[in-house]
């Protein structure tokens, strides 16, 4: 296994992409797989894909021609594209101090990461995520992303890397933690 990196926006990797989203998206899959196994929340459509990274692409790991994980980029200017995240970018404004930009801004948003079930366990999460600070930290200081705590497999993983709670809400789709993971110390 030969795992390499990069950002990408092509055509076909988004058709991979939403392959692999299809398999693990919540409504795909049981409360029993999602406790083992995780699951992805939202469904994108090319179009959606193609618009929500602003011109960086979405950092993708591949084996050869097998997609083995993807990681989305979402800029904050497209919040109100994916409406079930809106709930997300308005918890993090209530971190911004109209004073003084905190020093985990700029962030990037995490749109969505997952892995695929044979790249489980390997590191591809770590990897992805590694990537990402290295290809974006030019740019942003942090990546935020928020978690259902229904999705141990996915927090376990957040936490490993080194994700920080910045607050827990409950909404009408269960309990989230918003997390943040600082490319650089604050």
């Amino acid at each position: 296994m030969k795992i390499t990196y990069r950002l990408d926006s092509n055509p076909n990797t988004y058709r991979q992409i939403l392959e692999l989203q299809a398999i693990n998206a919540r409504e795909s899959t049981t409360p029993d797989i999602w406790k083992q196994e995780g699951f992805v929340t939202v469904r994108h459509t090319p179009e959606l894909l193609d618009q929500i990274h602003g011109g960086y692409g979405h950092l993708v790991a591949h084996d050869g021609d097998q997609l083995a994980g993807y990681a989305l980029v979402m800029l904050a200017g497209y919040a109100a594209e994916v409406p079930v995240l809106t709930p997300m970018f308005e918890r993090i404004k209530t971190h911004i101090d109209p004073e003084r930009t905190p020093g985990w801004s700029p962030y990037v948003a995490m749109g969505q990461v997952c892995v695929a079930k044979a790249y489980r366990g390997q590191g591809v999460f770590q990897g992805m995520y590694d990537h990402y600070r290295e290809l974006l930290k030019h740019d942003f200081r942090s990546v935020i992303t928020e978690v259902s705590s229904e999705n141990p497999r996915s927090l376990r993983a957040h936490f490993r890397q080194g994700f920080t709670v910045m607050e827990t809400r409950v909404g009408h789709n269960g309990t989230w933690l918003l997390v943040r993971w600082d490319f650089e110390p604050t």
